[in-house]
C-alpha cells in the first residue's frame, strides 16, 4: 500500500491532487513552505472518516502541525491520564498547530478551497526534516471532543519508506511542498499500518478510518469483552483499539476460530458445539511501540432469540427517502447494530429502525445483529439502492428529439423517480451551454433568445443532471436527449406593404417578417437607384422622372438559407414614386435685354423635373414654343413675363390631378435706342470701412431693374462689387477714400457710360 501511495505516484496523485485543503506557511526569510491535505472524493459520501459511530465529520475540526515530541514520548506521557480533557491537554501540550480548517471545507462544500494563512515566526522551517501530523476531532470546538484521531506522515526527506504523502516534491527557490494524501484514487482508504495512525482505528469491515474514543484513557481495547454466538453459524469478530493498533494477536483461539492481519477474527464454530472460552486478544501500534490487551469471554451456545421480523430484499433509490423498515427480535431490551455491509447513507437505530435517504446506488448483503441478555441474533437481507432516474416524456419529443422554435419559448417538464424531490439542475454537456437553454432539475426551457441550428446539423446532444444534496453527498440522475432547434418559417411581412419614394430623395425602409432576424430577404423589380439587402434594408435615391411611378416588389424571405428548419415566403410589396417638389425657376435668368427688330431667344429652365412650360404678357412678336420664347419683338417697353412649369407628383402621369406648377417672373426689356443721357447713376452714400453691405439692403447704384438695363462698374472701392441685373452694391469696403467710379449702362440698342464718386470713411 505505501508504494500504491507513493511509489506508483502519478496516477494516484493526479487522481486526488484536485481534492484538498492548502495551508501555507510563510517564513520570516520569506520563503514559503505549503502543505497541502487531499482525501479521496468518495469520503464525501461520508462512508469512508467517520466518528466510532459512523457520523459524518462534516463540520468538524482539523489541526494540521507537527509534535514537539516522538509518538512514544507522547504516549508515555498519556500514561494514567483516563479524561477526554487531560487526554486533549497532554496532545495540547506537545503539538504546534501549522492551522486548522473544517472537514466542510476540506472536501465536502467546496474542495478547491480552504486555504489558511499562518505566522510567518511559527511558520519559520514548519515542515524542513519533520514529521507533519493531523488531528481530527468529532466536534468543531476541539475542547468539546470526546474522539480523535492522529495521523502521522513521515518525512520523507529521511528515507524512511513509510508515510502517506511525499515530502518535500520540490525544493527549489526557498519552497518546500507537502502533500498528505488519505486514500487511493478511487476513494478506498489505504490498510491501517500504511495510515500511521497514533490515535484512532481502522475497520476493514466497514472500510472506514473511525476516530476513536478518549475518554477512559489512549491504549485500550474497546470491542466487546464478552459475546455469545450460536454455533453452526460463521460471523466475524473485531479487535478494536483506540491507540491506532496494526498488529494483532491472539491466545487461546479455538481450532474453528481464525485471525486474519487486519484484527479481524473468523469465527465458525461447529453446528453441534457448546464451549465457553476465554480468547487473549492483543492490539498493537508499531509506530508507537502502545499495546493494548483484553480478555475476550466467547460462549457457542444456541441462542434464544430470534428475529420475529426480517426480510430478504429492501430495494430503494439513492436520493429517495426510504421507508421505514422495523427491525424486532424477541429478548428484553434487544439492541440492534449492523454486523456487516454497506447501508449506502441509511443509518439503523438502536432500537431497530432502519430510515434515511440512500446515497450511493449498489446492491450488498446487509447483516443486522440484535442483542440482548448476552445472547446475540443475526439477519441477512439484500439492500439494492438503484440510481434515480430522469426522464424526458415520450409525448415531449418527436423521432426521438426535442424540437423546439427559434424565437418561440418551449418548456420540457422531466419526469423524476417518485420522490427524488428538493433538486437542482445544470446542463453538463456540450460545455459551454447552448445560449437560452437551461435545466433546474425539473424544467428543460429553450427561451426565446436560443439560437437556430446552423443548416446541416442535425441537433445537439444535451446532458442532464439532475442534484439533490442528501446531507454532505450529492445524488445526481442523468439523462441525454437530443435537441433540435429550427428556425421559425416566415407566414407574413410585418408591418406595411406600400411605401412612397421622393423622387432624388434618400429613402430607407427595412422589410420585415415574423420570423425576425433569422429571415433572409431578396428583392426584384425594385425602382432604378434603390438597393435592397439580405437583411432586409431597402436603400438609395431614385431620380427617374417618367414612367412608371409604381413598382411591385417581390420580396422572397427565407430562414432556410443558414438554418435549420425554416421556410420559404413569396410576398409582394408596392413602391410609389413621387415627386413632392413643384418646378423652381432659378433667380439668374429672370433679366432679358432685347430691342426692337433683334431676334430674341430664351429658354425657361425649372428644377425638379417639368414637363410643360406657360407664359402670358408676352410683347408683340414673341411667343412660347416648349420651353423657349423666341421671336422678333415689334414694340418697346419693360414687360414683365409671369411663367409658369409644371410636373407631375406621380412622375410621368399625364393625370391633371397630379399636376403641381411653380411659378415665376422674367423681365424682358425691349429697347427701341440706346440708353439715354438722363438714365445716370446716383450716389448710394457714405460707405463705412469695414461695414458689410448685402443685397437685401439695397443700396443702389443704378435702378437697373426700373430702367429696363444692365450695369457694370470700374473704379469701385476695395471689397465692394455692382450686381448687373440690379445696381445694387454689395461687399466690405476696405479703404477709406474717395473713388471715382466709372459705370457703364446697356441696353438691347448700345451702351452709355457715365461717372460717380463714391466715399468710404
Amino acid at each position: 500500500m505505501i508504494d500504491q501511495l507513493t511509489g506508483a505516484g502519478g496516477r494516484f496523485l493526479s487522481t486526488l491532487r484536485a481534492i484538498g485543503v492548502s495551508i501555507i506557511l510563510t517564513t520570516v526569510a520569506g520563503r514559503t513552505d505549503t502543505l497541502s491535505v487531499y482525501f479521496p472524493p468518495a469520503l464525501g459520501a461520508d462512508i469512508g472518516l467517520t466518528t466510532s459511530t459512523g457520523t459524518s465529520l462534516a463540520g468538524f475540526t482539523v489541526l494540521a502541525g507537527t509534535l514537539s515530541v516522538t509518538p512514544d514520548q507522547l504516549f508515555s506521557n498519556l500514561s494514567g491520564k483516563n479524561t477526554a480533557a487531560q487526554v486533549r491537554s497532554t496532545v495540547d501540550s506537545a503539538f504546534t498547530s501549522f492551522g486548522s480548517f473544517l472537514m466542510s471545507d476540506a472536501y465536502l462544500s467546496d474542495p478547491d478551497q480552504g486555504v489558511i494563512l499562518l505566522d510567518g515566526d511559527m511558520a519559520s522551517g514548519a515542515i524542513r526534516n519533520r514529521d507533519i501530523y493531523l488531528i481530527f476531532y468529532n466536534a468543531a470546538d476541539k475542547n468539546n471532543a470526546t474522539e480523535m484521531s492522529i495521523l502521522r506522515m513521515a518525512d520523507r526527506s529521511q528515507s524512511t519508506g513509510q508515510g502517506v504523502g511525499i515530502f518535500p516534491n520540490a525544493a527549489f527557490l526557498g519552497v518546500r511542498n507537502a502533500d498528505f494524501y488519505l486514500g487511493d484514487g478511487n476513494g478506498i482508504l489505504p490498510a491501517q499500518d500504511a495510515l500511521q495512525l497514533l490515535i484512532g482505528g481502522f475497520d476493514p469491515v466497514q472500510n472506514r478510518f473511525v476516530l476513536g474514543s478518549i475518554e477512559g484513557g489512549i491504549g485500550r481495547i474497546i470491542s466487546q469483552t464478552n459475546l455469545t454466538i450460536p454455533p453452526g453459524i460463521a460471523q466475524d469478530y473485531l479487535i478494536q483499539a483506540n491507540h491506532g493498533a496494526d498488529r494483532y494477536a491472539t491466545t487461546n483461539l479455538p481450532a474453528w476460530a481464525s485471525l486474519a492481519t487486519n484484527g479481524v477474527i473468523r469465527l465458525n464454530p461447529p453446528a453441534d458445539s457448546g464451549s465457553t472460552n476465554f480468547i487473549g486478544l492483543l492490539a498493537s501500534n508499531s509506530v508507537t511501540g502502545k499495546s493494548a490487551s483484553a480478555t475476550l469471554r466467547l460462549v457457542v451456545q444456541a441462542s434464544s432469540l430470534t428475529f420475529t421480523t426480517t426480510t430478504n430484499l429492501i430495494q430503494g433509490h439513492a436520493g429517495v427517502a426510504l421507508e421505514n423498515f422495523a427491525f424486532v427480535s424477541t429478548g428484553t431490551g434487544p439492541t440492534y447494530s449492523v454486523a456487516s455491509g454497506n447501508l449506502r447513507g441509511l443509518s439503523l437505530s438502536g432500537s431497530g429502525i432502519l430510515s434515511g435517504i440512500p446515497t450511493s446506488p449498489g446492491t450488498n448483503d446487509v447483516t443486522i445483529r440484535a442483542s440482548a441478555g448476552g445472547e446475540s441474533a443475526t439477519t441477512t437481507f439484500s439492500l439494492a439502492i438503484a440510481n434515480p432516474t430522469l426522464v424526458v416524456p415520450a409525448g415531449e419529443l418527436s423521432d426521438g428529439q426535442i424540437v423546439a422554435t427559434a424565437g418561440s419559448m418551449r418548456t420540457v417538464v422531466l419526469s423524476n423517480t417518485p420522490g427524488f424531490i428538493n433538486r437542482s439542475g445544470s446542463i453538463t454537456s456540450p460545455n459551454p451551454t447552448p445560449t437560452g437553454v437551461s435545466f433546474d432539475g425539473t424544467n428543460l426551457v429553450v427561451a426565446t433568445n436560443a439560437q437556430p441550428l446552423a443548416r446541416g446539423t442535425a441537433n445537439l446532444t444535451l446532458t442532464l443532471t439532475a442534484n439533490r444534496v442528501v446531507g454532505s453527498t450529492t445524488v445526481s440522475a442523468s439523462t441525454t436527449v437530443p435537441l433540435r432547434v429550427v428556425a421559425p418559417a416566415p407566414t407574413s411581412l410585418v408591418g406595411t406593404n406600400e411605401f412612397e419614394v421622393d423622387v432624388g430623395q434618400d429613402f430607407s425602409t427595412s422589410i420585415l417578417t415574423d420570423a425576425g432576424s433569422f429571415a433572409r430577404m431578396s428583392f426584384s423589380n425594385l425602382p432604378p437607384g434603390l438597393s435592397g439587402f439580405s437583411s432586409g434594408l431597402i436603400s438609395g435615391v431614385n431620380r427617374n422622372s417618367g414612367l412608371p411611378n409604381v413598382y411591385p416588389v417581390s420580396v422572397i424571405a427565407s430562414t432556410t438559407n443558414l438554418y435549420e428548419g425554416g421556410g420559404v415566403l413569396t410576398s409582394t410589396i408596392t413602391v410609389r414614386l413621387r415627386n413632392t417638389n413643384p418646378p423652381f425657376f432659378s433667380p439668374l435668368t429672370n433679366r432679358i435685354l432685347g430691342a426692337l427688330g433683334k431676334n430674341i431667344s430664351l429658354v425657361l429652365n425649372a428644377s425638379n423635373s417639368p414637363y410643360a412650360y406657360g407664359a402670358s404678357n408676352l410683347p408683340t412678336g414673341l411667343s412660347l414654343v416648349g420651353n423657349t420664347i423666341s421671336g422678333i419683338p415689334a414694340e418697346a417697353g419693360l414687360f414683365p413675363i409671369p411663367v409658369v412649369a409644371y410636373n407631375s407628383y406621380r412622375p410621368g402621369s399625364s393625370n391633371p390631378a397630379d399636376r403641381q406648377p411653380g411659378f415665376g417672373t422674367v423681365v424682358i426689356s425691349v429697347a427701341d435706342v440706346k440708353p439715354p443721357s438722363s438714365v445716370a447713376p446716383t450716389n448710394p452714400g457714405v460707405l463705412t470701412k469695414n461695414a458689410t453691405i448685402s443685397l437685401n439692403d439695397n443700396r443702389l447704384l443704378l435702378d437697373a431693374v426700373s430702367s429696363g438695363v444692365m450695369v457694370s462698374a470700374i473704379g469701385l472701392p476695395p471689397g465692394i462689387s455692382l450686381d448687373p441685373t440690379t445696381g445694387k452694391i454689395y461687399g466690405t469696403p476696405t479703404a477709406t477714400g474717395t473713388f471715382q467710379v466709372t459705370v457703364f449702362i446697356q441696353n438691347g440698342k448700345g451702351w452709355i457710360r457715365k461717372g460717380v464718386s463714391l466715399t468710404v470713411r
